[in-house]
């Protein structure tokens, strides 16, 4: 009964939104999408792109991490984000490029790093001990910076990189 009324509610909240998409509402373009996602993918990219093309950040990187398998098509949409401001693409692009340009990962790790990402700060930190001579202040202030964070997975390496720092 529970998992019927759900139902019925997301038919309902997903008629409600593709009314609005129709009118023009990015915020509903981008809700839409998400609800379509888990239905039909095809419709969910449409309604991705349709606000992508009126700006809409986060549908954006939803067409990033949706072609991630086409390296060129999910960094053009990561990039059109993290432009924008958008810190959770500035990190994904930067992770994207760490594969093979650490230069401009550096790069996108320190614009995400400047928008307050602890996880940006946890590989940058990461990405410039690999570097020959790295600034230890500098590597001593991102490790610090990624110890604060909330998650195990970024402040637990971030804590014992510093002890060893610190050492």
């Amino acid at each position: 009964l529970v998992l019927s009324l759900h139902e019925k509610l997301g038919e309902r909240s997903l008629n409600l939104l593709k009314r609005a998409a129709e009118k023009g509402n990015v915020h509903a373009q981008y809700f839409a999408g998400r609800l379509l996602e888990k239905k039909t993918l095809a419709q969910a990219i449409e309604s991705y792109h349709e606000a992508a093309k009126q700006g809409h950040a986060m549908a954006r990187v939803q067409l990033g991490l949706i072609n991630k398998q086409n390296h060129e098509k999910s960094a053009k949409w990561f990039l059109k984000a993290a432009e924008q401001g958008y810190c959770g693409a500035q990190l994904n692009l930067a992770i994207m490029y760490s594969q093979n340009n650490t230069q401009l990962a550096i790069e996108w790790f320190r614009r995400a790093v400047q928008n307050r990402s602890h996880r940006a700060a946890l590989y940058l930190a990461t990405t410039l001990e690999r570097l020959p001579n790295p600034n230890r202040d500098e590597l001593i202030s991102l490790y610090r910076l990624a110890e604060a964070d909330c998650d195990a997975q970024v402040s637990g390496p971030a804590k014992r990189a510093l002890s060893k720092l610190l050492q």
